[in-house]
Order: C-alpha cells, then structure tokens, then sequence
C-alpha cells in the first residue's frame, strides 16, 4: 500500500471552548476524560450562554464515542427543546444513528432493539422533512431498512440514491465519484441476498477507494471468497485485515474460524489433526481472553464440549450465554449454536428436545444443512420414519453427491422393504424396493470414488438383503464377498452369521461345494452343543444331501438324537429315505409325525408333496388336506395355496381330454377360474412368489393367451434361471409359429442345463419345431435337422429301462424319414444330389422298417390303419419315384459333368490367350522404353550442342558492341558522316547478322520438329529445358542499333513469332512472358511510323523482348 496517500479520516476534538456570552473567557471541556456522568450539568451551561447547535452536537457525538450513547441521546433530545425549524435537522439525524447504534449492540434485549429501531424510525423521518436531500438521511434510511432485515427494500433504496447522487453531479456539472458509504451498505446486501460475486466486486472496489477504511472491506472479501469455496483467499484476506488494524476481533475470530476448519478438512492422521486442532483450540483461549464471549467464539466453545463429550456443557453456553441475548446476535450464529444444542440432547437420547433445536435452527438459517440431517435423524428416532423419508429427500434434491444422505435414504426405504405391511403390496415393495438400491449403490459408488474411504459394511449387508428379495441371488453373493473382503481388511473378525448367509445363497444357486465350505468355516467359530452348531450341522447336511446322501443321513441322525424336536431336520431324514427307496411306505410315519404336530405348515406342506408323488390315487386327499389347512389353520399358507392350485390345473388338463366333443365342456374352465384365483391370492401374500406366477402363465398359455404368457414367463425368467422357464417359452412361442426363437429357447434348456432326465424330450421338442419350421418354409435341410434331433432322442430313450416314449420316438423318426424321402423326391436336380437321394432310400428303409415295429408290437401310438397305409406308401409308390429320382439325378450329373468339362477347356484356352498378350505387350513395352531412353540420349546430346552455340554467339556479340564503342570513340573527332553511307553500314551490319538470326532459329526448328513427330517426348523435351534452364537465363539479347529518323524517342521491339517459340518451349514462364508480349505491343504502337515512305525497324534475333 502506498504510505504517501492520504485517505479521508473523521478527526473528533479532544476538547471544546465554549463561549461565555457576558465575557471574552470561555469554559474549555474535555471531552475525553472530564464529561459528567449526567450531561444534565452541561445542559445548563449550554442553555444559559445560549450555545450554538455544533456545540450540543460535538458533545453528544463525544459521549458516543466515548461508549455512553445513552447520554448522548439524552443530551441531543434535551437540545431539541431549544431549537426549531431547520436547526432541528441534523439533530435528528444524530438521534436516528445513535438510535441505530443502540439497536445494534449486543447488550439489549428483542424489545429494546425494536424500541430503538421505532425511535431511529422517527427521527429519520423528522430529518428527511427537513432537509430530505442529505446523504446522512438517506444512509440511515438504508440502515433502518437492513437492521429491520428488509433487504430487498433496503437495496432498492439504496440504488435510487445512487442513482440519485449521479444525476445531482451531473446537474452540476462535477466529477462523479462513488460515495464509500453507499457502496459499503450496497456489498452488505449483495452479500446477504448471496450474490458473491458482485459483492466481490463491490468490497475490491472499496479497497481502492480507500484501504484504510474502517470496518476493513477485507473482512467482506474474505467472506465472499470463503463463500465461492476459494477457502485460502479468505483466510489471507482475513490474515490480512489482521495484520493492518491489529485490534479488529472480527477479522481474528475469521481467521480462527479457518484454522478450526483446516483442522478438520485437511488433516491426514491423527498427529496432524491433533497438532491443528491444539493450536486452533489455544488461538480460541486466547481470543476469548481479549474479547469476552462473543457469540461466535461461544459457538466454536459449543463444537468442543461436544467432541469431549461434555454435552451439559453444550447445552449451558446455549441457554446462559447464547438465549439471553439472542435478538442481538445474528440469525446464522443462532442457527450454529441451536444446532450444537440438538446434537447435544440427541446423544443423550432425548430426542425430542433434540428434534426441537434443530427446527429451531432451521428457523434461523434454512439452509444449514447439518441442522436439516439432524432433524431427519431424530424423526427416526421418533418413529417418524415417513417424516424423515421426506426430510431427506429434500435435502437429496440439493445434494445428489452426499454420500451421508444416499447411505441414510437407502436405509430408510430398505427398512419400508422389510415391513411386513409392505410386502403385501407388489408394487409398493417393487417401488421401495428400486430406491434403496439406487441409493445404496450410488452411495457406494461415491465412496469408492473418493480413493481414501471405506465403503460402511452394513450398506452391503443390506443391498444383499435387498436382491435377495428380488430373487438376483448372485447379486447378493457379490455383495456379502464384498463385505467380508472389507471386514479382512480392516483385520476384523467375518461373522458366523455372515458367511451362513453367503452359504445359504451359494446352496440356492447350486454350488454345493462352496456353500459346504462355508457352513464348516462358520462351525468352527462356534462351540458344541450351541443353538448355532446344530443350525449349522443342519445346513451342512442339507448340501450333502446333493453329494453324499449317506453322510447328509448320519448328520440328520445326530441331530434328531441331540434335538428330537427338530422339526425340519425329521422331515429332511424322511424325505432321503424316499429319494433312496421310492417304493417304501413312508406315509404312516409322515402321517405320525403330522398327527404329533398338526399344525406345524412345513410337516403339511410335506405331506402334501408325499400324496403328490404317490400319483393321482392320492389326488383326492390331497385336496383334502389343502383345503384343511387353508381353512382350519393358515389361510395365506402359500405351499398350500400352490399345491391346490397345482391340482386343479392337472384336473382341467384332463377335464379338456374327456370333455373335448362333449357337453360338459365348460368343466375344464371352471377348473382354470379356481386354480387362477388360488395363484393370485398366493401373489398377494408374496408378490415375488414365482412359482404362483408360472402357474398363472402356463394357464394363459393352454388357453391361448400367449401374449400374456409370454410377458409372465419373461418376468420369471429374470428372477429365476430354471430349465422349465426356457421350456414354456418355447412352447409359447411354437404354438405363435415364431419357431426360431423356440429353438433358440429349447437349446438354451438342453445346452445350459446338464439334465440327463429332460435331454431326451428337449431333443423330441427341437425335432418338433424344426419339422414345423420345414413345413412353414418348406425347407429340406430343416426337416434333415429334425430327423437328426429324433434319432439322438429315441438313441437316448432306448437307452433308459422299460421307458413308455420309445415307441413316440420311433414314431417321429419314422415319420421324418418319409417326409425327407418325400422332399427329396419332390425337389429339383440342382437342388439335390446322388448321396442326398441314396441316403433318402435308405432313411425311408428305416422307416418302414420302425412302422413294422410298431406296428407289431401293437401299442396304440397311432391306429394300425394308418401304420399299413404309410408301409405300403413306402414300399410302393415312394419307393419307384425315388428309383426315378435317381435315374433323373444320373442323366442330369451326366450332363452337368460334361459341360463342366467343356466350360473347364475353355476356360483353359482363354487362359493360355491372355498370357500370350500378356507376353506381347511386355515385349512391346520393352522396346518402346528401349526407343525412349534413345531418343532422351539424342535429344541431351542436341541441347548439349545448342548451350555451346548459344556461348559462342554471346561472345561474338560482345566483340561486335566493343568493336561498335571503339568505331563510335573514332567518329567523334571526325566530320559528321552522309546520311546516306550511315544507312548503308547498318544495312551491310544487318545482312552479316542474318545468318546468324536464322541458324538460330533453325535450331529451334529442330526441337519442334521433333515435337510434332512424337509427342510423347514432350516430357524428355521439358527435362532439356531444365537442364539448360541456366544458359537461357544467362542469355541476353542486345538491343537493336537501328531506328526510326525524324524521331527522338528510342524503341526496342521483339520478335513476335521467337515470342511465341520460347511460350512453346517454356510453359513454365508463361505470365512473364504475356507480360513481355504486352510492353512489345506498348511500344510497337508508340513507334508506329508516321509516313509510308519511312522503313520500319526491324527487331534483332536477340533481342529478349525486354523494353
């Protein structure tokens, strides 16, 4: 800053001499250290010596500064009394400041400020009826406005007497310049109303003007850069500010605010934190000291207690320091102290006081954003939990990127997913259940963006939860790897609970052996004889019921002699016994178990699935028992709700067989009504049940509603990876005639899943839909396809022990064998071959030989009828019209064979033609080159002989001008020759030079001679020109000696048609030379002849046509 400049400062006098009226003396008062305590003493003195209005005013102002505002406004009220009119104006003004200033003091109540403000309100407008122009007016107009927190009004104000002030200097006709007071009170509201940039501006600009100025416009710089987040710029302006007024407690306390907020963001490790943390917490000590309890430092003393858990402490500096004065601190440093209060109460579990300070601070300061989580936080805790949902949603809309409020809003709808009232209403779950995914995973994505955080293992644990809901198990695998990854790092022990739970999903998606290794990793964490060890052992040999049925046996037998009332560990020992001996009676002792606990759901449950797999004699009881347990003890048993359903689906199947033609058709769909509304109310007790929803698919599909099964069937699909998904639809979309997405979907089934039981019927299905797909397009190799696809499923089936669908296979590959033997015959010879049709006889051998077969063996797959009518068909007729198909096929290779044979010689002879012009065209091209390269060679040698002619004439030319100075040297002493012998020498001096003019020319003659015979060598030509481009440069011609008589100017003239040869020649100087052509013809026409009898001049072969 430049020391020399000096800047406007208000000077008040230490002393005053008032006037005695009767007298010369006067009464000197000083105004620093001897004013009474009661300005009534001076009151009187200045009413009695009748002192000016200054007088009154000087001591008034002394009082205020000296502290004692009170008295001031005492003093100038009183001097009120004793002046009138237009004196009283400036009195007002000082009564209105002084009342503004009271109201700005921290030591007054809420009322007192309002009371003050009313008072500032009244004088101002006394001040304004008077002298309603002045600056002091108008600025306390402004202050009135911003104490009353109208700031809008008051920065509308505030520009109109900017604007005000301008059109008055320009009025006058002075310079403008910006009053510092107006700009001041202009950056405040700018800055209030959170426009910092243009309150940037604003304090800069004040910091020109003057940078001296008091309170320092770098305090305002400093807080507008914090604002727009340049955090080191603030603290250097505030730094700043320190540095040149040194006592200003406000920059102080800003600079300790920055180093509290560095401690905290900056920090790398605990020593560096501690270390700033330390040294912030000494400025503080230190600060209060000089201060005393300024709201702000009060708020910073809050943030401490809390961290040392000292929350009594919080909430005392909150109620004695903070509430008492609360209408003289600011609405922001409110808001920060309630704040610290509610966290305060929430740790110590009173949340409702807790929820009452932070709305209290969000009164104060709507956008502190902490004060906005904590009051979501204690909604939760108040059970608010729809409250807090919107809360944070809220805040969410303003800060997508918080990590915080994403893990706290996944929370929130993960725990509306878990409730029980929600999972019975499909969508809303769907709903919530989407949400907290997105959240928790953005949640998660952020936190690992950020390179140095630790994603919160209870955000895996619950995504896992929340996939398994939807069915996506190896979603939730991932996770819980994820978690346990995490928990290892951090060396922390992994949780028995978590890795049973990674076992159960592996089990559920079929890979035992990591599920059994985890269950055995999570027993060893527990001791014997625990709730936790047989739960564990149970879930081990429930994998080992997919490996070693043995072993799974003996686990469930130590089990069941520990706990005898392990339910579930009975019915899985059952249930081995029947997978390993199927013809075994086990219902009596189901049934036992059943009549000891009647009501248990998973003992009915498995007897229900026992009747079923005893077959339709047991069909019946089966109705029975669902029904009874519908009814009698859970109606929202979904096993039952499904098996039932189930049944009455396998009775409208059969209801549709026996009453097809009959009049009882109306059975089956009465059937499909009960077994549809059976699947929905189990949809409603679990809106994610998909085998309640592939029930209601397959009912679409057999009532011809494939549209509609087809959506359901896709939904399924996503949620379960399962053969028979990919087999419905592939039997929706056959029965839709789209057979290629069938295939595609009956290979998925045959190719993903390695089931020996369901390979034979995939492989007769694919057969089906090819040979549906042949007749669609009538194609022969998709009809080949299909037979090949019958043959693996009959070698398949004949490979099982006394299986019922051999003779259906046989039938199929016996029909297929016709078809190809028909299609065969049918198609045209280029269409098909020799083998295709010997391989045709064959497969339609095979096929009457598998109708013999069944026909012989007399089971019912078709009526025998139709067996001996397709022999005799074969043997017959199919038979001969193949044997022609061959004969056809011979006469027709026989044929193509030749005139391939033909069409190969001549391909051979036009092969051997055009290597033979190949061959003549090298040969000519050869010698053409050779005639070239020959003829370049001769065409160098020419130029070569022109460049020394071409030197020789240069030389002679110089002789020739030498020998024309010296004769010229000569003529000088001597007389003045005839005009007559003058033009007889340059006649003689033009025929000795023609012969040489044409030699020349005959040269060039040469050259297009020899470009009119072949105009190829145009390129050779231009290759000499290049080479002898030097010599042409080099070349001058001198200009003539003849000229005109009678005629004083000189004229040099070339040669049009030598012109016109070196165009030819040097393409290349084309412009320069049409400029050349153009100053020849300038001076043909300057030097035209002006009689016919004089001659003409006559241009030199040298000449270059240069003027």
């Amino acid at each position: 800053m430049d020391t020399s400049i000096e800047y406007p400062v208000a000077q008040w006098p230490d002393s005053l001499d008032i006037p005695l009226k009767e007298s010369e003396e006067v009464v000197s008062i000083d105004l620093k250290n001897d004013l009474p305590e009661d300005p009534q003493d001076l009151t009187t003195l200045l009413v009695e010596e009748q002192s000016d209005k200054e007088h009154w005013l000087t001591i008034a102002a002394s009082y205020c500064n000296n502290g004692k505002v009170k008295e001031g406004v005492k003093l100038a009220e009183q001097a009120l009394d004793h002046f009138s009119g237009k004196q009283t104006a400036s009195i007002h003004t000082f009564l209105t400041w002084a009342y503004l200033r009271l109201a700005r003091s921290t030591a007054g109540t809420e009322e007192e400020k309002n009371a003050n403000l009313s008072m500032a309100e009244k004088n101002v407008i006394e001040a304004s009826k008077q002298d309603p122009t002045w600056i002091g007016n108008r600025l306390a107009t402004v202050e009135l406005y911003f104490q009353r927190g109208m700031y809008d009004r008051a920065l509308e104000y505030t520009d109109i007497f900017i604007k005000s002030v301008q059109n008055e200097d320009k009025s006058t006709g002075s310079s403008h310049k910006p009053n510092i007071m107006f700009v001041m009170m202009r950056a405040k509201l700018m800055y209030i109303k959170k426009n910092y940039s243009g309150a940037l501006r604003l304090f800069q600009e004040l910091l020109l003007l003057n940078p001296t100025l008091v309170p320092d416009p770098r305090i305002g710089i400093g807080m507008c850069f914090w604002h727009l987040k340049d955090r080191s710029m603030a603290i250097t302006a505030w730094e700043r500010s320190v540095e040149i007024s040194g006592k200003d407690s406000v920059a102080s306390i800003l600079v300790l605010l920055g180093k509290f907020h560095n401690s905290l963001t900056t920090s790398t490790n605990d020593e560096m934190f501690k270390k700033s943390f330390s040294e912030a917490m000494l400025d503080l000590d230190t600060l209060f000291q000089k201060t005393g309890p300024h709201p702000v430092l009060l708020a910073l003393l809050q943030m401490y207690f809390y961290m040392k858990q000292n929350y009594d402490k919080v909430i005392a500096i909150y109620e004695n320091k903070i509430l008492p004065k609360s209408g003289m601190i600011s609405n922001q440093i409110l808001s920060e102290t309630a704040f610290w209060t509610g966290r305060a109460y929430y740790a110590q579990g009173d949340y409702r006081k807790a929820f009452n300070h932070f709305q209290e601070a969000l009164k104060k300061n709507e956008d502190n954003l902490l004060a906005k989580v904590g009051l979501g936080q204690s909604q939760v805790k108040n059970n608010l939990v729809e409250e807090s949902i919107l809360t944070f949603e809220n805040i969410y809309q303003n800060n997508e990127s918080l990590q915080e409020i994403n893990y706290i809003l996944g929370l929130l709808y993960a725990s509306k997913c878990f409730n029980d009232t929600i999972k019975a209403n499909a969508n809303e779950l769907k709903k919530f259940t989407e949400k907290a995914i997105q959240f928790l995973e953005k949640y998660v994505h952020l936190t690992k963006s950020k390179g140095n955080q630790m994603v919160i293992t209870k955000a895996y644990l619950v995504l896992s939860e929340l996939y398994e809901i939807k069915n996506q198990y190896k979603q939730s695998i991932e996770l819980l790897q994820k978690a346990i990854e995490q928990l290892k790092i951090q060396e922390n022990d992994v949780p028995l609970e978590l890795l049973n739970n990674l076992g159960c999903f592996y089990f559920v998606v079929g890979e035992y052996s990591s599920a059994q290794s985890l269950f055995e990793e999570a027993a060893k964490k527990v001791e014997s004889q625990s709730t936790k060890k047989i739960t564990l052992d149970y879930n081990i040999a429930r994998v080992l019921e997919e490996t070693d049925k043995g072993k799974s046996h003996d686990i469930y037998s130590a089990i069941l002699s520990e706990s005898p009332d392990y339910i579930s560990a009975r019915v899985r020992d059952i249930h081995l016994k029947f997978i390993n001996n199927p013809e075994d009676n086990l219902k009596d002792e189901i049934k036992s178990l059943l009549d000891n606990h009647v009501s248990n759901a998973e003992i009915r449950a498995f007897y229900v699935w026992y009747l079923k797999k005893l077959g339709k004699t047991s069909e019946h009881e089966m109705s029975e028992h669902s029904k009874e347990t519908l009814v009698k003890y859970d109606s929202h048993d979904l096993y039952a709700l499904i098996s039932l359903a189930n049944l009455y689906v396998a009775i409208a199947r059969d209801q549709k067989k026996i009453t097809r033609n009959s009049k009882d058709a109306n059975k089956p769909i009465e059937s499909y009504l009960k077994a549809t509304q059976l699947y929905q109310k189990a949809i409603q007790v679990d809106p994610l049940n998909i085998f309640a929803a592939q029930g209601l698919a397959i009912i679409f599909a057999e009532n011809k509603r494939y549209g509609q099964a087809l959506e359901v069937f896709r939904k399924i699909r996503d949620s379960l990876d399962n053969q028979s998904v990919h087999i419905n639809l592939g039997h929706c979309l056959a029965d839709m005639r789209e057979y290629s997405k069938a295939i595609e979907n009956y290979e998925i089934a045959l190719n993903r899943f390695d089931n020996p039981k369901s390979k034979p019927l995939l492989l007769n299905l694919l057969a089906r839909c090819w040979y549906l797909r042949a007749l669609k397009e009538k194609s022969l190799s998709a009809v080949q396809k299909a037979l090949a696809y019958a043959k693996q499923a009959l070698d398949l089936e004949l490979s099982k022990k006394n299986s019922k669908m051999v003779t259906s296979y046989q039938y199929n590959v016996a029909l297929l064998e016709f078809q190809v033997a028909e299609l065969m015959r049918r198609s045209s010879p280029k269409e098909r071959t020799m083998a295709d049709l010997e391989a045709s006889v064959e497969g339609l051998e095979h096929g009457i030989t598998l109708f013999r077969e069944l026909l012989e063996s007399k089971l019912n797959v078709v009526p025998s009828e139709q067996l001996e009518q397709r022999i005799q068909l074969g043997e017959t007729t199919m038979k001969k019209a193949l044997e022609r198909s061959i004969e056809d096929q011979k006469a027709y290779e026989l044929e193509i064979t030749a005139k391939m044979e033909n069409a190969r010689k001549v391909l051979e002879e036009q092969r051997e033609l055009e290597a033979q012009r190949d061959a003549q065209l090298r040969e000519e091209e050869k010698k053409k080159s050779e005639k070239l390269a020959e003829e370049y060679r001769k065409l160098q040698e020419e130029a070569q002989r022109l460049i020394q002619e071409r030197a020789a004439q240069e030389e002679e030319v110089d002789d020739e001008q030498n020998d024309d100075e010296d004769f010229a040297q000569e003529g000088d002493g001597n007389e003045k020759p005839a005009k007559k012998g003058k033009k007889g020498k340059r006649k003689a001096e033009s025929e000795e030079k023609s012969p040489k003019r044409k030699r020349r020319r005959g040269g060039k003659k040469i050259i297009e001679e020899d470009d009119e015979e072949n105009e190829d060598e145009d390129v050779d030509e231009k290759m000499s020109d290049e080479a002898n481009g030097e010599s042409k440069k080099r070349r001058s011609r001198p200009i003539s000696k003849e000229f005109i008589e009678d005629s004083d100017e000189e004229a040099n003239f070339t040669d049009d048609a030598e012109v016109e040869a070196e165009a030819d020649s040097e393409p290349e100087h084309e412009q320069e030379q049409e400029q050349e052509q153009e100053q020849e013809q300038e001076l043909k026409d300057d030097s035209e002849p002006k009689q016919d009898g004089e001659p003409r001049a006559e241009t030199s072969p040298e000449t270059n046509g240069e003027a």
